[in-house]
């Protein structure tokens, strides 16, 4: 028997069960009667070529692909995660934004898995085919990004830095409901350059705080959740488990500067944020080491 990168078994044992019904990519092969499809889940898939032997239910959002394409023709470097509904983009003619969001992104799930994007320029994630086993703060990064991306619908941010005049008019992000309030009304804005100065490492990290903003953002976008609801019940709580820490919330003070009481291992520090013009300079994050 000779199995293809398909995970097609060909030749005479190809229609052959056998006593162990999971396979490629770990999904149930139906091989009865010569059926030879993979049933995952919504679709099935067939074993020879890599197409899905049913319409994709999402297929107006990728005109520019096969309604029954998997993984847009090359599963050696994509996975089907059924849904594409991330948009992240940012103001014309800033390109580190959007890199540094990416890389912050890209290295919070450990190696595992990286941001990509399908014809429509929506983020898909792609494993890198790295072994081993994510640890939890790796898996709560990949698990908020695959609830997001997975889901039928849209949800949208703008990422800035100090490249952008608004970025001084954000702290670290601005879900854009608050009225009279918010500096980008209507549009959830993320502060990466403010985000990035908290590095990937401390109590507070890079990667807790996108995450905090873009799970807040799409709990109020997609479930039509209050700010207030989605910023203690959603962006908090995600942020903690990407930091695996737990935050006693942030205090304003009066010189403009934040505080955060954050818990590790049992001990209880206070992490403070200094803004200089609105943003986040170098080393304006103090008492930030585990």
């Amino acid at each position: 028997m000779i199995t293809i990168p398909t995970g097609c078994a060909s030749g005479p044992a190809r229609a052959t069960v056998g006593h162990c019904l999971t396979r490629y990519n770990g999904k149930e092969l139906e091989a009865m009667n010569g059926l030879n499809e993979y049933d995952y889940g919504a679709r099935r898939r067939e074993t020879g070529i890599p197409v899905w032997t049913t319409l994709d239910p999402l297929a107006e959002k990728y005109y520019s692909i096969s309604p029954y394409v998997y993984c847009k023709g090359n599963p050696v470097r994509f996975v089907d995660l059924h849904g594409d509904s991330l948009t992240v983009s940012a103001n014309t003619g800033n390109t580190t934004a959007l890199n540094t969001f990416e890389t912050i992104e890209n290295s919070s799930m450990g190696g595992f898995y990286t941001l990509g994007k399908s014809g429509t320029g929506k983020y898909t994630l792609n494993s890198t085919g790295k072994t081993g086993t994510m640890t939890a703060e790796e898996q709560a990064s990949y698990d908020m990004l695959n609830t997001i991306i997975s889901n039928p619908k849209d949800a949208k941010f703008v990422v800035v830095d100090g490249n952008d005049a608004i970025s001084s008019s954000i702290m670290v992000g601005d879900n854009g409901t608050a009225t009279g309030i918010t500096a980008t009304p209507g549009v959830h804005t993320i502060d990466v350059g403010d985000a990035n100065q908290f590095g990937t490492t401390g109590l507070l990290t890079a990667q807790g705080a996108i995450g905090h903003e873009l799970s807040e953002g799409f709990d109020i976008q997609v479930n039509g959740a209050k700010p207030n609801s989605a910023h203690f019940n959603t962006g908090i709580p995600t942020e903690n488990k990407i930091n695996g820490t737990i935050s006693g919330g942030a205090t304003i003070n009066p010189n403009g500067s934040i505080t955060v009481s954050v818990t590790y291992n049992g001990k209880t520090k206070i992490v403070t944020i200094i803004f200089t013009n609105g943003n986040i300079g170098v080393g304006g994050v103090t008492n930030n080491i585990k």
